[in-house]
């Protein structure tokens, strides 16, 4: 038998349903701004409660891709950066900014380097217009399921749209930038995974401790890598601009002397952090080692596009070099035989020696590229090479983009020198002493070509002739031949620690502690 529902109940539930079907639709990717957002035109929504952020981030070099370059030794007062710069990886981002490839399949993909840029698809200019702050991109730091793609617009330019089932949902599902963000642009930099900085890669999304201790242990990108008014700390050996004169350093959370051994903390004078601690980096997905565009395109039939005859490696053991925040790095259109070393062109090298600076690791990356006899190194229309792998007429059409009259071109070998500062290793990996230490065997120091080789003479005497007569300069042969591997230990604590000799008596450098 049915009861019947009384008559009052009957008008309160008629009156919930009523009051639901009225409520605003909310989506379920509703994040932290679904209260405050109706609906979703653009960045303008953004703007319309957040212009002092816009401005920021208009300012910022993530934006710009250009900013203070006075770090580099050969700085011209001008903002100068990615888009204003020569590299040895796609050659010049300025004339391959945005637009469409057409594989081999036909299929229409997402081209141009603005797919890493914080921007719809304009050019970044310095006048913070109205056009410029709509065409700042929030989302692609600002939320979690963001995606976008290329879309060619009625009057033939290319523009960024989103790309997500609810842009409303993704526009509500707002977050503060997070490791996610941050890797999406940077682990595919040079055009894949790993492929550019070498120790930015996917394996950063879930990292293990022994992969990376820092990022392994919970801490996001912005840890170290503070923020201020949308600016970003942190500048590496090969990167022109400086965002925020902000020093950052492991000594922000280890100090100077975070070692329980005294031994150990004199190195942090002249060695950073780095040398020790990253022994080798690639630890998962290969990085390129080595691009040679003379070579012909190769062929990835996965992408159905042409790629750079490239060598990868992984678990790559750094190079070594002094470096003293400076850095010296050519401009496009520079006499790029100006910057060269043993007839190689350094398109980034760090500045410093052993009285100014200290060591890091790098990777070192080599190449070669097109350069004319004028010495410029010239751009590549890099669209052309990824559909026909036809170096040359990348070249020729790249160098008719920027106006310069083609007259042939010939290779360059050139390298760059990169930081290293992620994959932290645990301590109880970090390298023992004999991995440098150890005579008689190959140690990963070069220390002759860092400056640490020993005077010849002292006292206008053979060196240790000059204090020990031949008998006690088995010392230094036992030591010099690698007959002893014990040496240089038992020597420095002798002559440093008990005799307090400064490094100058027997060196070309006085000690930096």
């Amino acid at each position: 038998m049915i009861k019947k529902v009384p008559a009052v109940l009957s008008i309160l539930l008629f009156a919930v349903f009523i009051l639901v079907l009225s409520m605003p639709v909310i989506s379920e990717a509703a994040g932290s701004h679904d209260a405050y957002i109706d609906s979703y035109e653009g960045t303008s929504t953004c703007i319309a409660c957040h212009e002092t952020e816009a401005l920021e981030m208009h300012d910022s070099v993530h934006y710009q891709w250009k900013g203070d370059s006075s770090a580099l030794t050969n700085d011209t007062g001008a903002a100068s950066g990615k888009i204003t710069g020569v590299n040895d990886f796609c050659i010049y981002p300025n004339i391959n900014w945005i637009g469409k490839l057409t594989n081999a399949y036909g299929d229409k993909l997402d081209g141009g380097c603005a797919k890493c840029h914080a921007g719809l698809g304009l050019k970044p200019s310095a006048e913070a217009s109205q056009e410029q702050l709509e065409n700042i991109d929030c989302l692609i730091c600002h939320s979690a399921s963001y995606k976008r793609t290329v879309v060619q617009q009625e009057d033939g330019s290319f523009r960024f749209e989103p790309n997500v089932p609810d842009i409303l949902a993704t526009a509500r599902d707002i977050i503060l930038s997070n490791r996610d963000v941050c890797l999406n642009c940077h682990t595919k930099a040079g055009g894949g995974n790993n492929f550019k900085r070498g120790d930015i890669e996917e394996a950063h999304r879930n990292p293990t401790r022994d992969f990376d201790v820092h990022m392994g242990s919970g801490m996001i990108c912005i840890d170290c890598h503070i923020s201020q008014d949308h600016k970003i700390a942190g500048r590496g050996t090969d990167l022109r601009p400086t965002d925020i004169a902000v020093k950052m350093g492991c000594e922000d959370c280890h100090t100077s002397s975070p070692h329980n051994k005294e031994r150990l903390n004199r190195h942090t004078a002249r060695v950073n952090c780095t040398v020790c601690h990253i022994p080798e980096y690639a630890k998962v997905a290969g990085t390129d080692m080595f691009r040679d565009w003379s070579a012909p395109g190769e062929f990835n039939a996965t992408k159905g596009l042409y790629e750079p005859a490239m060598e990868r490696e992984t678990n790559v053991i750094p190079e070594y070099a002094f470096f003293n925040g400076f850095s010296k790095i050519p401009q496009f259109g520079d006499d790029a035989r100006e910057f060269s070393k043993d007839g190689i062109v350094q398109m980034a090298a760090p500045d410093g020696n052993i009285n100014d600076g200290k060591i890091y690791a790098f990777k070192r990356h080599t190449g070669k590229q097109p350069i004319d006899a004028l010495g410029r190194l010239l751009p590549l229309k890099i669209g052309i090479f990824f559909m026909t792998g036809s170096v040359d007429a990348a070249i020729q059409k790249g160098t008719s983009l920027v106006g310069w009259e083609y007259n042939g071109h010939d290779f360059a070998s050139t390298e760059r020198y990169m930081g290293l500062f992620h994959e932290v290793s645990p301590k109880e990996e970090a390298l023992s002493c004999d991995a440098c230490h150890s005579e008689g065997s190959e140690g990963r120091l070069d220390f002759d070509a860092l400056g640490y080789a020993t005077k010849e003479t002292h006292n206008g005497k053979p060196l240790c002739e000059s204090c020990h007569n031949n008998n006690r300069n088995r010392y230094r042969h036992g030591w010099a031949d690698g007959t002893d591997d014990n040496g240089f230990e038992r020597i420095h604590r002798k002559h440093v620690d008990a005799k307090k000799f400064d490094c100058s008596t027997c060196h070309y450098f006085n000690s930096a502690n």
